[in-house]
């Protein structure tokens, strides 16, 4: 993938995203003129994303973001929200370099940085916690799901959260070589399809698809093996 190509592609994601989030807000929360004023934003956020508005354009996505969690007075899903301003932050960037020509490089890496650093977090906090070690927090959190709890079967937990863990810890690893990125890219959404299956955590996906696209670029120019 050459550098436009790569950074539409990202675009487009952004796009979904936001949309995702504004139609929630209108469809879901309507009785809150704030929120469907917010939904506004973001499904505006979407189409410039979209469009070939120069770079200032940009920094609506990053206010529309600021603003939710302003007027709802916390992020409204969570760490997904934290990863979506600092990916905006960084698609304000890139839209600045694209405009006056500059090479697209450093956003691929701000950006599988970014996604690298936030998976081996959430894995290195798992691994420190007795509860995930044991596979225990992995069956009580099944509880948030629509769907009910899991069985309270203590090995196939445990073999699940392994597997979390392994994922989450090792995935700065998707850096070194192409097939090495898409593994875990394919491991990745398969890990998100499955927190909105269980938790419906359906932003989540949409937000880390984002940043797929900047590291496959990365793992194909800058591949260590």
């Amino acid at each position: 993938m050459n550098d436009f190509f790569t950074f539409q592609i990202t675009l487009f994601f952004a796009c979904l995203c936001f949309l995702q989030t504004g139609f929630e807000f209108i469809f879901e929360l309507h009785s809150q003129r704030k929120v469907q004023f917010l939904g506004g934003l973001y499904i505006t956020s979407a189409l410039i994303f979209l469009s070939p508005l120069s770079y200032i354009f940009f920094i609506i996505p990053i206010l529309t973001i600021t603003s939710s969690t302003y007027l709802l007075k916390k992020p409204y899903n969570g760490g997904s929200d934290q990863l979506l301003f600092y990916v905006s932050f960084g698609l304000f960037i890139g839209r600045y370099l694209e405009d006056h020509q500059f090479s697209l490089s450093p956003i691929f890496l701000f950006l599988s940085f970014l996604i690298c650093l936030t998976y081996f977090y959430a894995g290195w906090v798992k691994f420190r916690s007795s509860s995930w070690q044991n596979g225990r927090a992995f069956w009580q959190s099944s509880y948030l799901s629509c769907y009910g709890p899991l069985s309270p079967k203590t090995s196939s937990s445990k073999i699940i959260t392994q597997l979390i863990l392994v994922f989450e810890l090792l995935f700065p690893l998707s850096l070194f070589h192409p097939f090495l990125a898409i593994i875990f890219i394919i491991g990745g959404m398969s890990f998100h399809l499955g927190n909105i299956y269980l938790l419906g955590l359906n932003r989540f996906f949409w937000t880390w698809v984002i940043c797929y696209p900047s590291l496959l670029w990365i793992a194909k120019n800058y591949h260590i093996f």
